[in-house]
């Protein structure tokens, strides 16, 4: 579920006024300057207020994942699946007021999963199949590779 400005006030956070008006400088170098700027001045205010006072990563699920799909087709892999495993992250912090909070997040969104394409449910997904090498029976040599016979995974 996405927050909205006006909820997200409501709840307790508010904007980072050192990051106000960057998106409207111009030219772009001039932008990358004054957000380097604006980040040094917050990370200075940031560290003056309130106290983190405890961080954990809890596993949620581990599932299968395309690995096409994990690496857009920048590295390449003999499996077909990675491993990606869900975490949820508490974080308990002091807030403005000076009152203990605790934050849990955890990034899974079911109806974003559920609408993916390639979702096992999804007819777009082809099962991984097992290839093995046939010889061609005739015993002289061939410039041609041998023929592959594949079959489902059982």
């Amino acid at each position: 579920m996405a927050t909205t400005a006006g909820s997200a006030q409501e709840v307790g956070f508010r904007p980072i006024e050192e990051f106000e008006g960057l998106f409207d400088v111009w030219p772009r170098g001039e932008r990358l300057t004054r957000i380097r700027d604006a980040a040094e001045r917050y990370r200075e205010r940031f560290k003056a207020q309130g106290e983190v006072l405890g961080v954990r990563s809890v596993d949620i699920a581990t599932a299968p994942y395309i690995t096409k799909y994990a690496f857009h087709g920048a590295a390449r892999s003999v499996s077909p699946y990675l491993s990606m495993t869900n975490r949820m992250v508490v974080v308990q912090f002091e807030d403005f007021a000076g009152e203990r909070r605790t934050l849990v997040w955890e990034p899974t969104e079911p109806e974003g999963s559920a609408e993916a394409p390639f979702t096992p449910s999804s007819s777009s997904v082809r099962r991984p199949t097992r290839c093995s090498r046939r010889s061609s029976g005739s015993r002289r040599r061939s410039t041609r590779r041998p023929r592959r016979r594949c079959a489902a995974p059982a």
